[in-house]
Formats: structure tokens, sequence, C-alpha cells
């Protein structure tokens, strides 16, 4: 401590020393003492000591709280909460111990599974290692722990404990479970107590629902099992659901049994578990590794379970159960589960069957021959049961099954799943009668032999036949190995066709009549029925007849059976046999297809041969690549002839600045139009139509497709449509619907409209006849039109009706004429309409509420109580509430002159019915509003008006769109410079956007140095690189992505943009210097103020911290202020558009500097002003983000009042003349008092006494 200046330290009688801080912990031990030194000339003068001061104590923690998930003793899972905060710093290693009264919690580690530690995310940075012991807790800090830090620590998966009688209520007292932090020293830092709880009787089990189903119900056949379970309390992770079987299944469950699959109802993702069943108690336990919710279902499905031989089940049961308590079970009187079981009848018999090839692992064809004991009505379902040897679906991963029966004449839609294969009946199989069954695309099993096919016919749940029979499927080994030699094709882009030749050496005999198979991998797709073969150039096995070999393709297996062949080779050099097959459709995905694989089939002997084996064969598959970008084509649905087909999509991957053309073309059909036109200002998804043509034949149709660009192509071709056209639609498919059910109006007044709606459109015009009936009223209910005609291609029309004096209500009847009647199914052919009387009465508002709103859109609801027009006004804020019939007529503001001058939306809208209830039927209204500002705060004002013309007053309703994109900010790296237009067109046409969304922010241009001739100069130029920095900029009036996700999209499209511009650096991450650009709000730097006032004109010294623009506004005193946007606008708080010279704005360009006090300032001048007023000046501030700034809020408006100078006049020389002057001024004010004065008469500014001044001066000029 040392003296001031001349002042001495003669006089001191004290000296505080504050802030010192104590020792982080107690020493109960200890004492210190206190020096004090005086010092003159750095000479000692004397000593000063106190001793025998004590040290801190041990203090208490500023909190402690403990809670717990549950209080009901033995409860499982508990979590158990300990909040604390300290009162000094825990420096790392310090030791925190939570004690629990002992022996109550002496079993906390012996929960079953053990509980663990967890810390809030906070806690988690400081510490680490937790022990669970018998009534103790220890944690171990890792890191220094501020003083007032909280830590919540959490020890999940207790079992709260019994005390004394678990059936009782205890209390667990105040101060019973403490809490200790030590030093690493081995000194108490803190301690302290947590306050009490009371833990509650132990409570009931719950209840555990069980419900059992079956596919079948007969005695000893196989069925599905379906088992849904519902619980009470929730089973933690790691519970155990035990499942107990009753005894009548101990005979058909096998020991090794096992579920087929666990689902949910929580969750649609893969349930993970164990299982174990043990057959001497007939139970079955499910170990759970997820937490099974409380009120939730779980399924457990059983497939392939033999039914018990006996007339009833017995009794399913079960329960759930975690760390040795039983949550859930079910009720042991509840016999819903118990199962009756029926006979069955045998009735089918096969008199042969056969499958080729009989190799293990190949793709085969499966023919039944069979006969039925009665009859197999349509509708019903055969069911045939594969030994477990074959693969539950029965065929490959990638292939399909194909059933058909050619004594029947039908082709079957099957399925198959648990080695189960079905086919719906869909015509009669008289009893008595031979037929055939044929599969092709099954997957033989394993060499060796399969026994067992059991046959079931069902009819819905009814089983009407059952057959077991012991049919033996005996597989050969594996064919033996054939080299493919070539693999090529004439095309390797997306899509487009090829033509594939394939080649192999045969490694031994063939004698003729064998089949050559050609099998596609996965990725390909045949639509066609029939292609084109022929031999290889490089063919030498083989000799086939001038018109080349047979050729069948199986689509389901994506395979070629070629044949024909008219000598058998027998071995020698000339062994290699070669194949085309053209016009090949390549896959439409990316990367290396699967294995192309060829084998020789001797039918014969039903045996293949020889067979290539993919990878063990090189080259066995090709990579196909994109070579320009997708138009996609949308599925085209079945159409029925005479009637054409909605508007189908075609979609251009990326959007281009340019037109591209594309043409349609099928035999027999129309296109609508007949070209499809991609402007390059359109959306890049256009429609079309199909339309049959009398000559267009019933079946499989294909639409080939032709593309014209303007520019240097940049898409592939467009691949081959599909569809398929019938003579008659089925029941039900094609229907003509109408809007509503129920219409009601007021007697001598007009319908709101009812809208008819065809599901497919029609070929040729369609109508629709209206008239009434339940009475007939054709003379006072009249239709308009009469008759709703539909054109070609139409899928919606309205009409109205019109109710005269005499009409009652009713029903309005709707037939189709002609041929479209039977085409067309009408669910509701007749509305039933309410005639009211006259009505003078308006509407009631029910309801209205906002069902949608996003950045640039509002969708919104209106409720009524009858039928009404709903008329509304969408603008800014701020705006005043017109009357009812300015809403109702947007003319009337602009001849009252009170239109604001910001967007006004105005528009009138009808009621839809909707039935929400039984008794009640709401009138909705549905306004949809775009191309709305981001956060913006908007007003609509709405009028609601009955079909009768009456009306209520005008309702208001404010809301704000949501907030705003913010621009992207990423750098491109290049190897070289280009052209930034090129570049920008590049990225329009990944991401679809314009020009104008991008800003090149910098494209310095590449290093260089010109006269370096060095190599080791010249190559590291070469690979130098060049960073472009751009920005995307938002649509603050599209609901459009925000520019983030345009800059990830550019970087899943960096293939593309390299082909574009090459000189772009495909593996730099555009994403990682990617930001969102986001500013600072803006701030004053002082309020502003007065530099310069006189009679007119005022000027202010204004200063923003950051870069934006000031916008200022002056205002008579008192005059409503407006807001921020308002401001910015320059308009008034009404919305209209103040004097230019009352309102001003002005950038502000912060310098870039290392000064963070300079202060750059602007001056602002309001003139035109009025003498001697009181004036209001409001000033806000934006940001400067490129796109919709960030303006200040209502509390940050700087305000200033101002009184402006007095003008001074000079005195007329004539008092008479002066006295006559004063005279007219009184009559003018009371002339005004009596006559009101528009407001609109008023300038910009005026008062009342303002305009009597300005008409005298005006009467004195016309008297000069």
């Amino acid at each position: 401590i040392e003296p001031i200046g001349t002042s001495t330290l003669s006089n001191i009688t004290g000296i505080i020393l504050s802030r010192y801080r104590n020792a982080g912990y107690a020493q109960p031990t200890q004492t210190y003492s206190v020096k004090i030194v005086q010092l003159r000339n750095r000479n000692r003068r004397w000593d000063l000591t106190w001793t025998g001061m004590s040290l801190p104590d041990k203090a208490d923690f500023i909190s402690k709280v403990f809670s717990a998930s549950s209080y009901f003793k033995l409860d499982v899972f508990v979590t158990y909460t300990f909040t604390i905060v300290g009162s000094y710093v825990f420096p790392n290693g310090t030791n925190i111990t939570i004690s629990l009264p002992s022996p109550t919690f002496d079993k906390i580690p012996n929960s079953s599974p053990q509980p663990t530690c967890n810390f809030s995310k906070a806690a988690s940075a400081y510490l680490s290692s937790c022990t669970i012991a018998p009534s103790k807790i220890t944690f171990l800090t890792n890191a220094l722990v501020p003083e007032k830090a909280v830590l919540d620590i959490y020890i999940n998966g207790v079992k709260n404990p019994a005390f004394t009688n678990p059936n009782t209520t205890d209390t667990l007292v105040a101060n019973a479970i403490s809490v200790t932090a030590t030093h690493p020293n081995g000194n108490v830092v803190n301690q302290g107590t947590f306050g009490g709880a009371t833990f509650n009787a132990k409570r009931a089990k719950g209840s555990l629902y069980l419900i059992v189903n079956a596919t079948s119900y007969y005695k000893t056949v196989s069925a599905d099992y379906t088992l849904a379970i519902q619980n009470t309390y929730n089973l933690p992770l790691g519970g155990t659901i035990v499942l107990i079987f009753p005894s009548t299944f101990g005979a058909v469950l096998p020991t090794d049994f096992t579920i087929t699959d666990l689902t949910s109802s929580f969750t649609s993702s893969k349930l993970v578990y164990t299982q174990v069943y043990q057959a001497n108690s007939y139970t079955l336990k499910i170990q759970t590794n997820f937490v099974w919710p409380p009120k939730t279902s779980l399924y457990i499905t059983m497939n392939g379970i033999n039914n018990p031989n006996a007339e009833q089940s017995g009794v399913f049961s079960g329960n759930t159960v975690y760390d040795e308590e039983i949550i859930d079970q079910t009720d042991p009187n509840d016999a819903s589960t118990n199962i009756a079981y029926n006979s069955y009848a045998s009735g089918i018999s096969i008199l042969s069957n056969s499958f080729s090839p009989i190799n293990e692992g190949e793709i085969s064809n499966y023919n039944f021959k069979m006969t039925s004991a009665s009859d197999i009505p349509t509708g019903a379902t055969m069911e045939l049961s594969f030994p477990k040897t074959f693969s539950p679906s029965l065929t490959s991963f990638d292939n399909s099954l194909l059933c058909y029966s050619e004594a029947l004449g039908i082709t079957f839609t099957c399925s198959a799943s648990s080695q189960k294969l079905t086919l719906p009946i869909t015509s009669k199989i008289p009893a008595g009668s031979t037929f055939d069954i044929q599969i092709k695309g099954i997957v033989n099993p394993n060499v060796g032999n399969s026994s067992g096919l059991n046959i079931v016919t069902r009819q819905g749940t009814s089983i009407l036949q059952f057959t077991a029979l012991g049919l033996n499927f005996s597989t050969s080994p594996a064919p033996g190995v054939m080299n493919l030699t070539t693999l090529e094709t004439t095309s390797k882009a997306l899509q487009e066709k090829g033509d594939y030749t394939l080649c192999a050496d045969l490694p031994g005999p063939v004698e003729i009549g064998a089949n050559i198979l050609i099998d596609f991998p996965a990725q390909f797709t045949f639509k066609l029925s029939s292609y084109n073969c022929s031999v290889g150039k490089n063919n030498l096995a083989f000799v086939y007849p001038p018109s080349g070999p047979k050729c069948e393709v199986l689509p389901n297996i994506r395979r070629f059976n070629i044949s024909g062949h008219l000598y058998a080779f027998n071995g020698g050099p000339n062994k290699k046999m070669c194949f085309v097959i053209s016009q090949i459709e390549n896959p439409a995905d990316a990367g290396p297809s699967g294995a192309f694989t060829m084998a020789v089939l001797d039918p014969k002997a039903n045996t293949v041969l020889y067979r290539t084996y993919g990878v063990l064969n090189y080259p066995s598959n090709i990579i196909y690549q994109r070579q320009g970008l997708r138009i996609i084509v949308d599925d085209i649905p079945t159409l029925i002839v005479n009637t054409m087909s909605n508007d189908i999509k075609v979609t251009l991957e990326r959007a281009v600045p340019y037109n591209i053309y594309l043409t349609p073309s099928a035999p027999g059909f129309d296109f609508i139009p007949s070209t499809i036109v991609f402007l390059s200002y359109l959306p890049p998804t256009q429609t079309f139509k199909v339309k049959p043509l009398p000559t267009a034949v019933v079946g499989s149709n294909r639409i080939t497709w032709s593309k014209s660009e303007e520019e240097s192509p940049r898409f592939s071709a467009v691949p081959d449509s599909f569809f398929t056209l019938q003579d008659r639609p089925l029941f039900k498919e094609m229907k003509l619907l109408v809007g509503t059910t129920i219409s009601r109006t007021a007697l001598r007044a007009m319908s709101l409209p009812i809208t008819i709606s065809l599901t497919n459109p029609a070929s040729t015009p369609l109508a629709v006849n209206l008239y009434t009936d339940k009475p007939a009223q054709p003379n006072v209910v009249q239709f308009f039109p009469q008759t709703v005609t539909f054109k070609p291609g139409e899928t919606s029309k309205n009409f109205t009706y019109q109710t005269l004096t005499g009409a009652v209500s009713g029903l309005i009847m709707l037939s189709v004429d002609g041929y479209y009647k039977t085409i067309y199914y009408v669910p509701n052919n007749n509305i039933t309409f309410e005639i009211l009387d006259i009505d003078t009465t308006p509407p009631q508002l029910l309801n209205y509420y906002i069902v949608d709103l996003g950045r640039t859109y509002i969708y919104f609801r209106v409720s009524a109580s009858e039928s009404s027009w709903v008329s509304y006004l969408l603008t800014l804020r701020g705006t005043l509430t017109p009357p009812p019939e300015e809403v109702r007529n947007a003319t009337l503001r602009v001849v009252r002159r009170t239109k604001t001058d910001v967007v006004e939306i105005q528009g009138r809208n009808g009621s839809n019915q909707t039935q929400v209830t039984k008794t009640f039927i709401y009138y909705d209204t549905f306004l949809s509003f775009t191309g709305l500002e981001e956060q913006t705060d908007y007003i609509l004002f709405f009028v609601l008006e009955d079909l009768s013309g009456n009306y209520i007053g005008t309702t208001t309703f404010n809301f704000t769109t949501l907030a705003k994109y913010y621009p992207a900010r990423f750098n491109i790296m290049l190897k070289d410079n280009v052209k930034t237009a090129d570049l920008i067109r590049a990225l329009g046409l990944i991401t679809g956007l314009t020009a104008n969304r991008f800003v090149i922010n910098s494209a310095p241009p590449k290093f260089t140095i010109p006269e370096a001739t060095e190599p080791e100069v010249l190559n590291y130029l070469a690979n130098e690189t060049v960073l472009y920095d751009l920005t995307i900029l938002p649509n603050k009036t599209a609901d459009d992505k925000r520019p983030i996700e345009y800059v990830n999209l550019v970087r899943k499209s960096m293939t593309l943009l390299v082909n574009e511009v090459p000189q772009v650096v495909s593996t730099y991450n555009v994403l990682s210097a990617a930001y969102e650009i986001t500013a600072f709000n803006q701030i004053f730097n002082y309020p502003p103020y007065v530099i310069a006032l006189n009679e007119y004109t005022v000027s202010f010294n204004v200063s923003l911290k950051r870069n934006g623009t000031l916008y200022g506004i002056i205002m008579l005193r008192g005059s409503p202020r407006p807001n921020p946007r308002q401001m910015k606008l320059g308009l008034n708080s009404t919305n209209y558009l103040l004097n230019k010279d009352t309102y001003a704005s002005v950038k502000f360009e912060i310098p870039f500097t290392n000064d963070e006090s300079s202060v750059i300032y602007q001056v602002i001048t309001f003139s035109s002003l009025m003498d001697n007023t009181y004036y209001d000046v409001y000033f806000v501030g934006e940001n400067d983000l490129p796109v919709n700034p960030d303006i200040m809020d209502e509390s940050q408006i700087q305000k200033v009042t101002i009184h402006t100078q007095r003008e001074v006049f000079v005195i007329a020389k004539s008092y008479k003349y002066l006295q006559k002057l004063v005279i007219s001024v009184s009559t003018i004010l009371i002339f005004i008092a009596i006559i009101p004065v528009s407001y609109t008469h008023l300038r910009a500014h005026e008062t009342p006494e303002h305009l009597v001044c300005r008409l005298l001066l005006e009467k004195k000029k016309k008297k000069n």
C-alpha cells in the first residue's frame, strides 16, 4: 500500500483487506496468522502479527434435491435423481459420496440387471466414474467443478426397497440421505443432507391382455398363429415376456421351437430379443432388448404350427417379469384364449408331378396335375405348403413366381411366404375335373430328398379341403463349370437400349434338343413378351437354321431360353457358343450389375449340364454409368376402351435454361398434347394424357419416346413406357363422384356450385342429366346447366340450381347418359336439397382458424351456420378495418379513396359442406393465399354472406408468416479459371434456380508466373487450384428450399457439375466451408439528435453501429406511430404513403478498421415543414442481409420531438385592413364550425388552424 501524491500513511487507524478467499475445504485442526510489515524507503520499520486465527469449517451445499421416478415399494427400474450444487470449487479428483440408510438400501447393487449411473449433459463434463455399493453411491470428478455448478446424477434401474413390510407406507425422514464432497487431500469441501420421501405400499400386478388368432382352426392342419398382447405397466429393457402354452401343444411344438417374428404397435423398427423354449413346461421366455411402453401391444407370429389333435386347445397364459418381480400377468379365469378345433375333409389328389431342371439351387419349373373330389368355387384360395427345405419365399430374393394353368386357361396372381404358395381361384373348378398348376421360378432345395406337400383350399377363413401328400422332390448335384468368355453391350448408359453379346466355352458334349439358358441380373426388368435373339459372329459350337434360333423369354426370372440347333456338339476345338439378344433396356441405377450367367439344359434328363458361376468368371458383370440427366415418366395406369388417362407427369431431373421437346408414340393411341414441351421458364414437370383410338389393341401396349434438345444433349434417352388397355373396367373401378350429399338454399335464391368429378376422363363427350325427384319440380327448380357435359379429358364440372316460388325440399337425381352408363359406377346418384324460407337472418360465424401456415402461404378455414360466401381482403397489418361493403366490393375502396398504398388481395369463395358429427353439418370455406412475404405481419378481413345476400360485419384476423430463410455461402474449388456465367449456368442446371439467385462474391484469378519455364514450377502451377466464393439467395415470396439445402444438392451432384464445368475439382466438399449468412441486429451508436432547426427544415445527426439502412419519418405530434416495417416503406400507421419530404432513408457502410471506437454518422434532413409546430420524428434501422434484412423491433425505435421556429411576419401598414382581416378569420372559423370539412381537403400535416391561414392567403391573392 503506497501513499498517493504527497499524502502520508501517518493517520491510518485501520486497514481492511477484502475479497480474499478462504481455502476450498475444511481445516478444523489448523490455524493461520496475519502479519503487517511497514516499509519506508524500502527499509522495514515495524511488524504487526495476529496469530491463532481459525480456518473455515466444512460448508453445506447450496442445494440438494432427491427424487425418484416411483415411490412404490419393490417397483423396478426406478430412477433416483440427485441434484447437488456446491458452494466451493471441486478440484479434479474430488470424491462425492451419497449415503443412504442401511440396511434398507443395502440391496441397491443387487438389482437385475444392475443399475447404472448417468449424468446430465452439464454434469458429464465434470464427473466420470461411478460406483454403486450397498447403501452408498460414489462419484469422482475428472475436471475442476466451478462453484454453483449444477450436477444432476441419475441412478437408473434401481429396485425400490421393501422396508420392513412391503404392504405398508413408510417415510424416509429428512437427513436420512447425506452427501459429502471430499477434497483430493482428504479434507471435506461440502457436506449436507437431502430431504425426506414417502414410499407407498407395493402396488398390485397389472393386467396382461392376450388374444390368440390362427389361420386355421382345423385339427392337425398346419396354421400360422398370431398372439396379440397388451401390457399395463412399462417393461424395461432386459425384461422377460413369459408365454405358457396349453398342454395340448406339448405334442406339436418341437423342442427347439422359436417364434417367427415379433412386432409392435409402438415402433416400426425391428425389435431385438432372445428366446428360450422350455418343452417340459410348454413355456416360451422372450428376453427383450427393447423397452415395452405401457398400454401398447406386441404381436408374436408363429408360422407353420400343426394344430393339436384335440377338440379344444386349452387356455394360453403369460406374464412379464423384471428384476424377479412380476409386472403384468394374464387373468387365469379368462377362457377367451381357449380355441375350439374342427375336423376337415380331404379331396385333392395329385395325378402326377415333375420339375425341371432338378439340380440343386437351380431356378425350376414345377408342374402338378391334380383332380378335386368336390367343387372349388370362384373366390376360393388354394395353398400349397412345400417342405421346410425350400426357401421361405420359394424363389430367390431378386426373382418372382409365375403361376398359371393351361387346362383352366388362367394365370394366377400368386404369392409365397413360409414355404406356402397361395393361388386365388378366379373361376370355378368342377368336381372330378383334371387340371394343372404350373409354377415357374421356384429355387430347388439342396441335393437330396425333400418330402411332403400339403394342399389346402379355403373359402374365406373356412377350410374346404385339406390334403397331406407324401410327394418327394429329389434334387441332383450342381452342374459342371462353364467359362463365360465374352460379355458385351452396345450401350452402358442408364435406361438406354443395347444389344448384348454373351459367349461361353462348352466343357463337354451337348445333344440335339438341349436348351441354352441366359439369365440377366436383378437390375433388369423385362416388360416385353418377346425379344430378338440371334447367333453371335464367334459362334462355332452350334449350327442353327437360316431363320435363327428359337428364343423364349421368362420375364419373372429374367431368363432367355434358346433352342433349335441342328447338330449335336461332340467336343473339339470349336467349342465357343455366342448369342446376341437385341434391344434390351439397361438398368435405371448406376454402378456394377449383378452377374450374367449362361447354362446348358438337357430337357430329356431335366438336368443342367454346365453353368457359368458369376464371380468365378471374368467378366460376369457390366458397370453402367449415367451419361446424362434423366427424364422421368410416371407409371401409366390401366386404361379402359372409350376413356382416357388422367394427367400423367413427365419430369426433368433438372431444369435447364433451354427448350426440350418430347414426343410419345404408340400404335392405336393419341396423346394430348402430341408433343410435350419443356420451356426454359416453365416448371420441370409437365403432363400428358393417353387417348385410345378405335384401332387400339386390348392388352399390353408400349409407348416409345423421341427427344429433341435445343442445345447439346444433356438428357439420356427416355425408356419405353408400358401400360395395359382393358375392354371394360373392373367393378367399381371407374367412378362418377358428387362433391356433396346435402345442399341447402333459401327460396328464390341460387345455390352454391356443386361439383361432379370423374376418376378417369372419357375420350368422347359424357353427359350427366339432372332432374328433381320426390317430388319432381321441373318448373320451380332450374339447373344451370340442365345437362352437365364432360368434354374429352375433363374430370371436374360444376352446376348450380335456382329455386323459384313454390319449390319444396326434395332430391336432385343424376344419371349418366348412353354408353358410359355401364362404364362409370355412381356410388351416390342423388343429392338431398333443402329449401329454406325466404331468408332475412344473417349467417352465424361458428369458427375460424389457421389450417396450415408457412413462410409464404396460409391456408385458412371459416365455418358458418349455413351455406355462405366469404368475401375477404388480405393486406399488411395496420390497415384500418373496412366496412363490410368494401370487403364485398373492391371497387368501392377505389371510389371512396380508402384503398391503402400496400398490397390488397381481395376475392370471394364459397363454402363446402363437411359432416363432422352425426348431428351437425358445418359449412366450411377454405381460403388459400400464396406468394406472401416471409416473417411479415398480415391482417385478414372477411365478411360472411349467405345465399340470400344477408351478411354480417367485418371480422379481422392477424397472423405472421413463419421465419425467413437465410442466404447460404459456399466455395467451389476449380483447377483453372472459368467464366462465372458458365458456372452459374451449371449450378442452375443442378438446382433449378435462376441466375439471379446466385451471387459471385469473389472469383480470383489463378496464380500464374508468366516467365516461369522450369518443369517443377510449371507442374506446381498446374496443380494449383482457385476457390470461387458464392452465395445462394433465398426466395422471400415462394415456398422454396433453404439455400443451404441447395448447397447440399450441389455436393451430391458433383459428377454432373464436373460434366458441365470440367475445371471443377470433384473431390472438394462444398459443405466444408458452407454456412448460412446471418447478421447482428442493428443498433444505434447514440440517440439521434438535432443539429439544425428553423421554421421549415430540421436536420439530425444519426449513427448506426453496423452496415445497413436507417429510415426516418416526421409526423405531427400526437399522430399514431407506424411500426418498423411501415417506416421502412414510408407509410403512416394505416398504410398510406407519407409525403416524400417527411420520409428519408440513408445507407450505412462502415469501413473496416481495427478501431472499434470509430463512429460513422449521417445527416438526415426533413423539409417543407410548418413553422411553430410540434413534430414527432422516428428513426429505425436494419442490417445488411441481402434478402429481407432484419429490422429493429418497435422497442428500439428512436423518437425525437421537435418544435419548429416561428415565422416572422411583416405587420400590415393599415390597421383597418388588419382589422378586416381578423373579422374575416373569425367568419371563416365560424363557417368551419358549422360545415364540417372532409379530411381529404387537408394537406399533409395541416390542422384546421393551418387550413384557415391558407384560405385567408388565397382570398387575399384573389382580391389583389
